[in-house]
């Protein structure tokens, strides 16, 4: 800091003298930016009734201690000479420590799609993952089954009989869950690994008891042999990796996933063609017995005209009665009553 013995105002300029051609001064403020290298600045301070002198400054250029385009900031202050612990840094993710050195794993973060493996790289996420499994399609951090792939599947349940349950596992974003899934999916699929059908397996969820799991395991073929031979055995020695389980099986054969387009095992199209034949065929046969049937009721009512017809056209012949005890030699023809009433109790006989 400069002073004048006479308290006046002074003026600082700096001169072309030096050698680092970006120092500035402003307001008693000297600045040099882009400094890569040493060199000499001078200044020149003059107070109002013209006395000068001149400051030359040797400046040692000093490298900011921050890596991987961390930015450094100057300490509030500073003591000569400057020393690293003078300067912090401000870190870029996903970068930490006093010089932005440590890059934390991002593997640590289960960016990839459950059990497939995470490796870091030098890329701009500073990871890669594995490809995903036969019958997946995706990038490897995201996979799902593809629809039109034939497959099968086989749903089973563990149960995890070491373990507390944790609300968390309600969650599938959370770090409990996408722990546990991916450790599952590991120890399950390493079982399976010898085993040539097998594509992988989905953990779909928890439940409860110790912690139930409800998985499917997932063959590139319809039919698979004793899918769950592979899973018992393990289990059967009650350790799975580091896990101690029970096995459930759901009593249901082995999925045909082949066609999530399937109806009663058929393919739909070749149901659908199979259910409107047979609409078309019961259609036919009930307009058929319509037909029928309307043929029989006008044969019949063409029948019954006829007799009627053929009735109206004959005259009676007379009309005689028997009174009742009488012998049948006894008959009476109607016109001999010369209508007199008739008893309930006399016999009356038409002849033709």
């Amino acid at each position: 800091m400069a002073v004048d013995p006479e308290n006046q105002d002074m003026t600082f300029t700096l001169l072309s003298n030096g050698t680092l051609i970006t120092a500035r001064i402003s307001k008693q403020l000297l600045t040099i930016t882009n400094l890569k290298e040493n060199g000499t600045v001078y200044v020149q301070v003059q107070d109002e009734m013209d006395g000068k002198n001149i400051l030359i400054l040797q400046v040692n250029a000093f490298e900011c201690p921050c890596v991987h385009n961390g930015k450094c900031y100057q300490s509030k202050s500073i003591a000569y000479p400057v020393h690293p612990t003078d300067y912090f840094c401000q870190c870029e993710d996903p970068y930490t420590g006093d010089r932005c050195e440590i890059r934390s794993n991002p593997c640590d973060e289960l960016p990839c799609y459950p059990g497939l493996e995470c490796s870091t790289a030098q890329n701009s996420e500073g990871f890669t993952c594995e490809k995903c499994p036969t019958l997946f399609q995706g990038d490897g951090k995201q996979c799902e089954l593809k629809p039109t792939e034939e497959k099968s599947s086989v749903a089973s349940e563990m149960t995890l009989t070491d373990q507390k349950w944790d609300d968390q596992l309600k969650t599938k974003t959370s770090d409990v869950y996408k722990n546990l899934v991916s450790l599952l999916t590991i120890e399950i699929r390493n079982v399976y690994k010898n085993r040539a059908a097998f594509s992988y397996v989905i953990i779909k969820g928890f439940r409860r008891g110790s912690i139930i799991v409800e998985f499917d395991l997932i063959f590139t073929t319809k039919k698979v042999e004793d899918p769950l031979k592979p899973l018992m055995e393990v289990v059967e020695t009650g350790k799975l990796g580091n896990m101690t389980v029970k096995m459930k099986t759901i009593p249901d054969e082995t999925k045909d996933d082949s066609s999530e387009d399937k109806i009663l095992g058929l393919d739909k199209t070749i149901f659908f063609v199979i259910v409107g034949a047979a609409v078309v065929f019961i259609l036919m046969i009930s307009v058929a017995i319509y037909l029928r049937i309307k043929r029989h009721r006008t044969h019949r009512e063409a029948n019954l005209r006829t007799r009627i017809l053929n009735t109206s056209d004959k005259k009676a012949q007379g009309i005689a009665f028997r009174p009742a005890g009488q012998g049948s030699d006894e008959e009476m023809d109607l016109e001999v009553l010369d209508n007199e009433p008739l008893h309930l109790d006399e016999e009356i006989k038409i002849q033709p």
